[in-house]
């Protein structure tokens, strides 16, 4: 039995407010499509203009780096 749990956070170089007009989705999209790929789950997302914010459900035997 486990429970790990990742919460990340990815900013933008600079901060620039770049995720909008569409890339947002799209970004959204890419990272729904890596968890089924990968075997992971998203509890949480949340997509602002400059960083991302990304709670993940994942088993033990998958290293962050790898997802």
């Amino acid at each position: 039995m486990y429970s790990l749990q990742y919460h990340l956070v990815w900013c933008t170089k600079y901060r620039k407010k770049v995720l909008k007009d569409g890339i947002d989705t799209e970004c959204k999209e890419m990272l729904y499509d890596l968890a089924e790929e990968y075997k992971f789950q998203i509890l949480a997302m949340e997509v602002m203009p400059d960083h991302i914010h990304l709670l993940v459900d994942c088993r033990p035997q998958f290293y962050i780096s790898d997802m």
